[in-house]
């Protein structure tokens, strides 16, 4: 867990939070094991960027359907969408 506090010069003080650039990203499709459509999905995550966005859900959708981590499942990435939001509202 990160410190809340530095000490400089013998005083402690309050160390800003730093800006979180994660992205909203939402995926409502198909997935397949190897080529075989198996499920409609609907996920959503939060991520630094697309590829890990990726990676989040398809552990998601292992996790639903119950399959091993190392199963060959994959969800079409083009299908993902990206929403930045600013203060509680979308951009």
């Amino acid at each position: 867990m990160e410190e809340l506090y530095k000490e400089q010069n013998g005083q402690l003080s309050f160390i800003e939070p730093k800006e979180d650039s994660r992205a909203k990203y939402s995926y409502t499709g198909p997935v397949f094991l190897f080529d075989k459509a198996i499920a409609t999905v609907t996920l959503a995550t939060w991520a630094n960027s697309l590829n890990k966005a990726y990676a989040n859900m398809l552990w998601q959708v292992k996790k639903q359907l119950g399959y091993q981590p190392t199963a060959k499942l994959t969800i079409v990435k083009n299908r993902i969408k990206k929403e930045e939001l600013k203060y509680g509202k979308t951009c």
